[in-house]
């Protein structure tokens, strides 16, 4: 919540903008680590979010599931 506050205080700087996770929480990563946070406009989230899926079904297949 800490992250998500401070992001609110800054809201005229943030308008539009998505608050995504860097290293993804399914991969381990702590979802309340503000470190781990960072702003995106949504085409960027969708950029990213594309290239994450992608990269957890090259893991699966790997992994045989």
């Amino acid at each position: 919540m800490f992250f998500k506050k401070k992001i609110m205080q800054q809201s005229n700087r943030i308008k539009g903008m998505q608050i995504h996770e860097i290293h993804p929480i399914l991969f381990g990563c702590d979802p309340t680590d503000p470190e781990n946070k960072t702003l995106l406009t949504r085409k960027q989230h969708a950029e990213v979010v594309t290239w994450w899926n992608r990269k957890l079904k090259e893991l699966k297949q790997e992994m045989g599931d």
